[in-house]
């Protein structure tokens, strides 16, 4: 999000043609501005709390990105222009003085308050996340988990909305500098470069003339470069696109062509600007109201509000007109917008922390109070930090001291972190002292229904169901440590094909010419310690065809990562494969995808409709395939956890009780599904439910074990304790 979201009361550069003295003259400071501001600001936060049909709020970052681009090119030739100089120490040091104290509050806030509220893994994270926000690379970090199909279940970090900041401190970091060469020159840049390394650069062309061709040429190519590369992008990978410098860069470069062109456009007839105005504003609010999630963000949509908050900036220019600017210049608006950076700030760390404390999502009910409160502390903060720190004589005098901010920031933040790090180490120390679960041994009644090794799990998953009835204390001594969770994926050995490869990798017993096949999605992947020992004892080589997001029937699944539309592709190419491969036996796990598009196109939602057409996918698909297999076996899947174990497990003073959870409908649903594939094809169906739940009742602490790295995927440890009773209920005998 900007940070200049308050009023720079700066003069504003004239216009950019020949002389000064020619230009018409504007004034001085735009309340339309900081209505505008506040119209972004309230979209943001009102669709992130669900309130009020803002499903498209998330384009008032956008808004502001256009007026950061605007505002901070206007102030650079103002400067050029008035002083025939540009003074980067300066510049520098009053964008240090406008960003870093309300963001470095907010920051150490929000450390703190999660280490109290999330539990020492959720504070972990935060920690972690409080690193790359310091340095400016929030976009980075939170673009990469986006797009990392393990991790982009976990839920939202509340230091997540600093990503934008991010953008644009990456913007303000280059667009100066490129600034500098368009107006004197490369050849007299190197020429002079001592001056340049001063931060003190004097225009060739004259002290009053700015190269207003050169700089819109340069706009122009780049920001066309990133328009295109952001359509390419969201096309392939939304979640990439959307926290991406170079894909929003076209944004602030619109901004830019607004501040050189106020010339032209403040001489243009009045109702022209005007109606330029309320054309631009009717595309935002368009944008804010129509728009949701499933709109693929940023690419061709962002045109919308992106050149309608461009048309208000240039229909506000110049004297005053029946436009918006008598409407977005009003109070509250105005106040609204003198605090909108802070209110962002501090809205989002609220609506989340609150959110994960109660362990679910907010009712608009509740997150009214807490927005309130977002206000509130917005205000305070713009009084008390934002106003005092801009206008502070120790750092304006001179401008260029308020880079001390910087690393005053960087110590402040890392001391917070060591302090928060600190916090979490007693609490694991605290946690680390819980007694275990008492395993008593296996019940009579499972002896002539299971096998030995499945009548101890029975066992071992009943005992912990009754823990869990008990509330009794979360162990000590799990397997693996929650801190360990995020990191603990089932290895694939050297085909990962979340990556479009198109190759085999043998696995299991590699000398082996008889072959185990596994196929399926991301949870098939989950089972694959449990398979591999089977594959290396009986003597089998393994082939692991399993991609995150693809099972193994012939529709589409779309899920919030978006349209695996690979999926075809990729079934077509592993079928092709086990027909090739002739395995003795293929074992097959998949999930139930939120959405599905069938063959002929038709879309399916809701869980019934789903499960029907997996079916009847999963059928043909299996029925295709049994000429060339030995055996098919049908795996049903773990029923999973409607939230992630790390974080309900590590709260202080969690129990059991608390992070276990009844099977959840859409579990049931597959199994139902799966079972009659089974039966009507005359595969064999494993039965996983005992070994998860018991009693209805599904824990997160299976014996000293966690079974689930996330809301679904199996832990490596807890998959390789199911091989056991895995291998003799699949029966494999050894290979010839």
């Amino acid at each position: 999000m900007p940070a200049h979201l308050a009023v720079r009361r700066e003069q504003a550069p004239p216009a950019l043609t020949a002389r000064a003295s020619q230009q018409p003259k504007t004034t001085s400071f735009r309340p339309d501005i900081q209505g505008l501001r506040a119209l972004a600001v309230v979209s943001v936060v009102l669709g992130h709390a669900g309130i009020g049909g803002f499903s498209g709020g998330f384009v008032g970052v956008d808004v502001f990105f256009v007026i950061s681009g605007f505002l901070i090119t206007q102030l650079l030739l103002s400067e050029a222009q008035r002083t025939g100089s540009i003074s980067l120490r300066q510049f520098y040091g009053r964008r240090a003085r406008r960003i870093l104290p309300a963001a470095t509050l907010v920051l150490v806030v929000t450390l703190f308050a999660s280490v109290l509220v999330l539990g020492y893994v959720g504070a972990t994270s935060v920690v972690k996340d409080s690193i790359w926000v310091t340095f400016f690379a929030a976009n980075v970090k939170f673009g990469r988990d986006g797009t990392d199909y393990f991790s982009a279940d976990n839920p939202p970090s509340p230091l997540q909305h600093f990503w934008s900041l991010a953008v644009e401190e990456q913007f303000y970091l280059v667009w100066p500098l490129l600034l500098l060469v368009l107006l004197v020159g490369v050849g007299v840049w190197w020429r002079r470069r001592k001056h340049v390394r001063r931060g003190l650069v004097r225009l060739v062309e004259g002290r009053h003339q700015l190269p207003v061709g050169r700089i819109l040429v340069a706009l122009v190519v780049l920001g066309a470069a990133s328009y295109v590369w952001s359509v390419r992008l969201v096309d392939r990978n939304p979640t990439a696109a959307y926290f991406s410098t170079p894909a929003r860069a076209w944004e602030l470069a619109l901004g830019a062509v607004c501040a050189v062109l106020v010339p032209a456009v403040s001489r243009l007839p009045g109702l022209l600007r005007a109606a330029i105005g309320w054309v631009g504003l009717a595309g935002v609010v368009v944008a804010i109201y129509h728009y949701d999630a499933s709109t693929p963000f940023p690419g061709r949509a962002a045109l919308l509000p992106v050149v309608g908050t461009a048309l208000i900036i240039a229909g506000g220019t110049g004297a005053i007109s029946p436009g918006p600017r008598l409407l977005l210049g009003r109070q509250p608006l105005r106040a609204v917008g003198d605090w909108s950076y802070s209110l962002y700030l501090w809205h989002w760390p609220l609506l989340i922390l609150a959110s994960e404390y109660l362990r679910r999502p907010l009712e608009p009910a509740e997150s009214v109070p807490l927005l309130l409160v977002a206000l509130a502390a917005s205000a305070l903060t713009y009084h008390l930090v934002e106003n005092p720190f801009r206008r502070a004589r120790v750092f304006t005098r001179p401008p260029r001291r308020g880079l001390l901010l910087y690393p005053a920031s960087i110590v402040v933040v890392l001391a917070a972190c060591l302090a928060a790090n600190e916090a979490i180490q007693v609490e694991i120390a605290q946690a680390s002292m819980a007694p275990p679960i008492v395993v008593p041994p296996p019940r009579p009644h499972h002896q002539a229904t299971t096998t030995n090794l499945e009548r101890r799990l029975v066992a071992v998953v009943e005992a912990s169901v009754r823990a869990a009835q008990h509330r009794d204390p979360v162990p000590g001594a799990l397997s693996p440590p929650l801190l360990d969770l995020e990191s603990d994926l089932a290895p694939v050995g050297g085909c990962d094909y979340v990556h479009p490869i198109r190759v085999l990798c043998r696995e299991g017993d590699v000398a082996s010419s008889r072959s185990i096949v596994v196929l399926g999605d991301s949870h098939a992947r989950s089972w694959i310690p449990a398979i591999e020992p089977i594959a290396e004892k009986q003597g089998y080589a393994a082939y692991y065809l399993v991609k995150p997001g693809c099972n193994a029937t012939d529709t589409i699944p779309a899920t919030d990562h978006g349209v695996f539309k690979d999926c075809i592709g990729w079934r077509t190419w592993a079928m092709a494969a086990i027909e090739r491969l002739h395995p003795a036996a293929l074992i097959v796990v998949s999930d139930l995808p939120p959405v599905v598009i069938s063959p002929d196109g038709k879309v399916e939602t809701g869980d019934a409709p789903v499960a029907r057409d997996f079916q009847r996918g999963l059928s043909g698909s299996l029925h295709e395939l049994q000429p060339f297999v030995g055996h098919i076996a049908i795996v049903g899947d773990a029923p999973g956890l409607p939230d992630g174990p790390g974080g309900c497990l590590s709260v202080r003073g969690a129990n059991l009780g608390e992070c276990a959870f009844p099977p959840s409908h859409r579990w049931r649903l597959l199994f139902h599904a799966e079972h009659v594939v089974a039966n009507r094809g005359g595969y064999q169906f494993v039965d996983t439910a005992p070994w998860f739940c018991a009693d209805s009742l599904c824990p997160a602490v299976i014996g000293s074990t966690v079974p689930y790295r996330d809301r679904e995927h199996l832990t490596t440890e807890y998959a390789a304790e199911l091989s056991g009773p895995l291998q003799e209920v699949l029966q494999i005998a050894p290979a010839p």
